[in-house]
């Protein structure tokens, strides 16, 4: 929570800093941000920090294409939230690949309902007007691959005399998962005179994730929260949602 409260503050203070700036109003084409929520393990799967950045290049009129690579980190792992990854001394690393084509719908006067959904709708006032601002729709596809080290507790071996006794002993193995995306998106991009950016965005679209384990000797059935499928093992294909939360710099 406190670095919620932190990234909100720095928002505010960046908005009436820049907006203050007397720079040049020259067109601003290029885009480099960075996703604020993938930085708040509290909303992820794993408690995982993924660090992020995207690059934004314009392809012909209001069309642009943006690329998000990023790497995915376990931390706090003494947490566990909303049950979604049930042992928390597992750790999980990996990476994380985004493409999006984008077009721009040439709308940038804000629509008051949808601050419903883009609820930081002050930082979209007072932005420029140019190709790459306002509402937009988008269609994305991401690819994710994690890698787990988790641990079981297993039977060890039985022992029958003197007397009846199990003996138990901890085994370590990995799970490898692999995620594939595609979602179709509506948002809205604001640029600063400064350069500032902050961009919002909500999507449906669906998700397939393929897992497979490693070393495993016992039975563990756990969950893929929040999807009924097993953690370690199996396949599925589900119904996803998306959003996201940027911020950066155009020039």
């Amino acid at each position: 929570m406190n670095r919620a409260v932190l990234i909100i503050f720095f928002l505010c203070w960046s908005n009436i800093s820049f907006s203050q700036a007397n720079d040049s109003l020259k067109i601003k084409k290029y885009s480099i941000t960075t996703s604020i929520l993938d930085y708040v393990s509290e909303f992820r799967t794993f408690n995982e920090i993924t660090y992020n950045i995207e690059f934004s290049l314009p392809i012909k009129n209001r069309y642009f294409v943006h690329v998000n690579v990023g790497y995915l980190k376990s931390t706090e792992t003494n947490k566990v939230f909303f049950n979604a990854f049930p042992n928390p001394i597992d750790k999980t690393q990996g990476y994380r690949f985004q493409l999006e084509g984008r077009h721009y719908l040439n709308k940038h006067k804000l629509f008051e309902p949808s601050l419903v959904l883009f609820w930081l709708g002050l930082f979209q006032y007072k932005s420029l007007v140019q190709n790459n601002t306002g509402y937009y729709i988008a269609f994305q596809s991401k690819y994710q691959f994690t890698e787990t080290d988790r641990e079981e507790t297993v039977v060890d071996y039985i022992q029958e005399q003197p007397y009846f006794q199990t003996f138990y002993k901890q085994n370590n193995y990995t799970v490898d998962r692999n995620m594939l995306g595609s979602y179709f998106k509506f948002g809205y991009n604001a640029i600063k005179k400064s350069g500032f950016t902050v961009d919002y965005a909500v999507g449906i679209g669906a998700v397939y994730i393929s897992s497979s384990s490693e070393n495993k000797l016992g039975n563990s059935n756990d969950g893929d929260f929040p999807y009924d499928k097993s953690f370690d093992d199996g396949s599925r294909l589900h119904f996803d949602l998306a959003y996201s939360f940027k911020i950066g710099w155009s020039f």
